[in-house]
């Protein structure tokens, strides 16, 4: 019913009321902010006489509320209504742990009541009517703002004492002082207080003081008005404010064509005049500064507060909804995209270096396994030791010697440690930043190789694997945790435009330091040996460790640059264990999946070189070339794999092929002399489609608050599960793997692949149970973009939702956005 006592005639600088629903106190706080900027852009003193009625809700009359009320129209069975709920009202009064006796009541209206404010702004109403019948105080063009108000809370504004509260006679002054008598209220002189703006020279018609009931009003520096602490000293000359006031002069010179949130135009139509003619001139020039975090924080905040005013939404509106209704984007992202547009070469620079930064290290984690044969061979004469006469013993001088099972000892020790580290290394990036996890993790790839490199010149000593084993360590310390920062560094430089091309050369690149290990190593090796063919491979993680410190200098520049530096010092992320226990379903079965994919994956590759090698008689160097088809592959598809997944969706789906064609590959390899080539591009294709589609569904089955604490343990768990690979891929080959008759070597590699097959076959499990949970949620892992940009928007107007707790918009709100 409220909404029948809400009448037109109401003044219309009070908060709250009339055709605008549920409109903020700060309503009037936003008046006399535009009065400011307004008085600040025209060079003029502007006063505020802040007033303070004396127990105003106490002192509200029923008879003369009534009669207001029947007045201004309201009338017939509502008037009747409160006349009854008025008349005989009683009261008691708590006192001493106990009641008064009942009275009657005549005046006051309950603080804090539903009715309450209605029934006040009624009451005083002709009062305020005669500030807007005299036109007295403070106007932007032919707009009136002298006297915003808000419940008691009154304000007058004018450029000179002489309008505001004087002792002359003016017959505003005395109509309104009668109103006041007459209805036995009074302004406290007490509790009002003046403030002057933008102070300029005196004129004459400035007293210098002001009076409030004979009595000199004090004059502050800083006062507290509907909650907003206003201080007299404003700082002119900010970017930010300085843009704000172009928007408002824009603003106010197209309300002549109905731009304006009340009794406009269609609200669609508004946020399309509003991105037509004023945001183009609010951000004009702003990407040729460097703008600080308040400014851009300023003009964001205006941003916000004027769409909401245009598509009469409350003010406790989300942001995200008020996006996505209006179709826009934070002020920040229009300013990151103008910036970016005028710095598109050197995002791409960045981009490059960036790039650099993992390519080494990918070069070096598959050396190993391009080097199989050095690193497990030894001196062997026809099947026995080297004991034997020279006439027939083929002697491998540079080879290390090691079993299969302390072979792949060195992969596992790389996952079990990246499986440690990755966790605290998110954390780590988050508390010290981008530039400080760049210049650690790049150093502990440079070490860890270095260290590997210094462990294969302890060749025939008890030392060789032990200090290999802690330069693989340190390596996987530092290449997992690398590119973690990487794609943080990506996702900041392309958040709003090609982000998913972005990922996905920046994956090639460190997919192509793969390849050309699979295509170089072993020729480097035949020429210059074993311990360079490593050192060399450390002086590419150098060449990765100068890349950090470009790209270190280049991210600092250009995040000043877009004026997020203080952001990025302020942004300290809290992960939390007991996160992980609200993680769904969905998210544990798409963990496992992945786990179990790329275990079939990753120590294929490892042993891929002397399997081919030993199974299908080629030389080493076209085995190393075959198994490294499958980052070829990798390589070619991934810039494009990303973009075309996120348009077309179907993530799980695509999960589940890729996991049911990995199947018979392995079974062709196991049982089948097929050649191997077809089976390496075959598991390439596969790999690449999973590895787009599986890693980028983590943020669909979690919040947004715990996706980095969701991408450290699943690559935590990815890592554990191929640690434990590698070591049965070990055991089933055997300490004595490289003496064994070629027959019995086959069967062990055999009975490797159907290990592997087994994975896979988890894989489709896990998988299948995750489309048909993700079905029953919604099925949100499926969707296209386009579905999903329609769902989102379906919930935002369908669901009862809040600010963040409440409803985005009530049922009764709706309308308005239609």
């Amino acid at each position: 019913m409220k909404k029948e006592f809400t009448l037109n005639e109401l003044y219309f600088l009070r908060s709250g009321v009339r055709k605008i629903k549920n409109t903020s106190p700060v309503y009037a706080g936003l008046i006399l902010t535009e009065a400011l900027a307004e008085a600040m852009d025209t060079k003029q003193t502007l006063y505020a006489g802040f007033l303070d009625a004396s127990k105003a809700f106490d002192v509200v009359r029923h008879d003369s509320m009534l009669r207001k009320l029947y007045i201004q129209g309201l009338e017939g069975t509502d008037w009747l209504l409160l006349k009854n709920w008025y008349t005989g009202m009683r009261s008691k009064v708590k006192w001493g742990g106990g009641y008064s006796s009942a009275f009657l009541e005549s005046q006051g209206v309950r603080q804090g009541g539903i009715w309450s404010p209605t029934a006040y702004k009624m009451f005083i109403n002709p009062a305020l009517d005669l500030y807007e019948t005299y036109h007295l105080g403070f106007k932007i063009g032919s707009v009136h703002l002298g006297s915003p108000t808000c419940a008691d809370d009154e304000l007058l504004l004018h450029v000179s004492t002489k309008y505001i509260c004087t002792a002359n006679n003016y017959e505003l002054w005395l109509t309104y002082k009668k109103h006041a008598n007459r209805e036995r209220y009074t302004l406290s002189e007490a509790k009002s207080k003046v403030m002057v703006f933008n102070k300029m020279a005196r004129t004459k018609e400035d007293s210098g003081y002001i009076e409030l009931n004979n009595k000199e009003l004090e004059i502050v520096d800083s006062y507290t008005h509907i909650g907003i602490e206003r201080h007299s000293k404003v700082k002119a000359g900010d970017k930010g404010e300085a843009a704000v006031m172009i928007a408002r002069k824009t603003t106010y010179s197209l309300m002549g064509a109905g731009f304006h949130g009340y009794n406009g135009v269609n609200p669609k139509v508004s946020i399309k005049m509003w991105a037509m003619y004023v945001k183009p001139r609010m951000l004009y020039g702003l990407e040729s500064h460097i703008l600080k975090r308040k400014d851009i924080d300023a003009i964001n905040h205006y941003h916000k507060k004027i769409i909401k005013q245009l598509m009469h939404l409350p003010q406790r509106t989300a942001d995200a909804a008020v996006y996505i209704l209006a179709g826009d984007i934070p002020i920040e992202g229009n300013l990151h995209i103008k910036i970016l547009g005028q710095l598109a070469g050197y995002r791409f620079l960045v981009l490059f270096f960036n790039c650099m930064l993992t390519f080494g290290s990918y070069f070096c984690f598959d050396m190993p396994s391009v080097l199989q044969d050095d690193f497990q061979g030894k001196d062997t004469c026809n099947g026995t030791n080297s004991n034997s006469s020279s006439a027939n013993c083929t002697r491998c001088e540079g080879c290390l010697g090691m079993s299969a099972d302390d072979y792949n000892l060195l992969y596992a020790i790389y996952a079990w440690t990246n499986a440690a580290v990755v966790i605290g290394a998110g954390f780590l990036i988050d508390k010290l930043g981008n530039r400080f996890g760049v210049f650690l993790f790049s150093f502990l790839c440079v070490l860890g190789s270095s260290t590997f490199a210094v462990g294969a010149m302890f060749k025939g000593t008890s030392a060789m694997l032990p200090v290999m084993l802690l330069g693989r360590l340190l390596f996987g310390s530092g290449n997992g945790s690398l590119t973690i920062v990487q794609n943080r560094i990506t996702a900041y430089w392309f958040k709003n435009k090609e982000l998913a091309m972005a990922f996905g050369i920046t994956l090639a690149f460190s997919r192509l330091g793969s390849v050309l290990n699979f295509f170089l190593t072993q020729n480097f090796n035949k020429m210059y040996g074993l311990n360079w063919t490593l050192w060399g491979g450390a002086m590419l993680c150098g060449i990765g460790f100068l890349s950090a410190i470009t790209v270190s200098f280049l991210d600092k520049w250009g995040v000043k640059q877009l004026g997020d530096e203080e952001t990025l010092k302020s942004e300290s992320k809290k992960l939390k264990v007991t996160d992980i226990k609200n993680f769904s379903l969905s998210y544990w079965l798409l963990a496992l999946t992945i786990m179990f994919f790329y275990n079939s994956v990753f120590p294929f590759v490892a042993d891929a070189s002397e399997f081919i090698h030993q199974k299908y008689d080629m030389p080493k160097t076209t085995s190393s070339y075959i198994a490294g088809a499958v980052y070829d592959v990798s390589m070619i598809l991934s810039p494009f794999l990303g973009g075309i997944i996120d348009i077309i969706g179907k993530r799980g789906i695509l999960a589940l092929v890729c996991a049911l064609l990995t199947i018979p590959l392995f079974g062709l390899l196991a049982f089948t002399t097929v050649y191997p080539l077809i089976c390496t591009l075959w598991l390439g294709v596969t790999y690449s489609f999973a590895a787009a589609s599986m890693w980028p569904s983590i943020p669909l089955v979690v919040t947004q608050a715990t996706i980095g604490i969701a991408m450290g343990l699943t690559t935590s768990i990815q890592m554990i599960g191929i640690g434990i690979s590698n070591v049965v891929v070990g055991q089933i080959l055997g300490k004595d793997f490289q003496d064994l008759p070629k027959d019995k070597v086959l069967v062990k590699w055999k009975y490797v692949m159907v290990f592997l097959l087994a994975n896979s076959l988890a894989c489709v499990a896990t998988t299948v149970f995750l489309n048909i949970k993700e079905k029953q949620r919604g099925g949100v892992l499926n969707l296209s973009r386009k579905e999903k940009a329609e769902r989102d928007e379906k919930l935002l107007i369908d669901d009862e939702l809040p600010d963040e707790r409440t409803p985005i918009l009530r049922k009764d709100d709706r309308h308005s956005i239609n």
